[in-house]
């Protein structure tokens, strides 16, 4: 009996972004946006730490409800968008991302749109 080795679906979009998720707003933690590594492909978006970190979080594309550019003025930050998604038991959550410029977070938004 072979075994069948899983290959991993291909990367769509990678790179470093800076995201927050919305969860336990307080005065602290609300503006503190954490680097991290994202893959999008055409099952899941994950990130972690660094590419060659081990652990990675993963949410499936299917998952994911809404993509939408955030207006500069909610965060005083620029080129933000926010990925809406849906957990296990239906209850929405939200993560805020921050891109490097206004083309990165265009083709951001584009593959996330196309993937979910």
């Amino acid at each position: 009996q072979p075994r069948v080795l899983f290959h991993p679906s291909v990367t769509i979009k990678e790179g470093y972004l800076h995201k927050r998720k919305a969860e336990g707003v307080n005065l602290v933690t609300r503006f503190t946006f954490k680097k991290r590594y994202f893959w999008l492909s055409s099952e899941t978006l994950s990130y972690s730490k660094s590419p060659d970190w081990q652990v990675r979080s993963s949410i499936p594309v299917k998952r994911i409800c809404a993509v939408e550019r955030v207006d500069e003025n909610a965060f005083q930050q620029q080129n933000m968008m926010q990925i809406i998604t849906q957990d296990n038991e239906g209850l929405p959550h939200t993560m805020y991302i921050q891109c490097k410029n206004v083309n990165e977070l265009n083709q951001w938004l584009s593959a996330l749109r196309k993937a979910s």
